[in-house]
């Protein structure tokens, strides 16, 4: 969402000569956001279900 309503406005803060030079680093820093988040999201998820899985077993 960000990088979509950021484009116009580096557009108008930049001109298009320059835009390409502004967004590009915008764009790659995004995806490899997504990226680092989807591997933490998922390596907190199996944590959470190898506690709940142990806890029965404590019981």
């Amino acid at each position: 969402k960000s990088l979509a309503s950021g484009i116009p406005l580096a557009t108008v803060l930049f001109g298009t000569s320059q835009m390409g030079i502004v967004v590009l680093p915008l764009m790659i820093f995004h995806q490899m956001q997504l990226m680092v988040c989807a591997v933490l999201a998922r390596r907190y998820a199996d944590r959470a279900e190898q506690a709940q899985a142990a806890e029965p077993a404590r019981a």
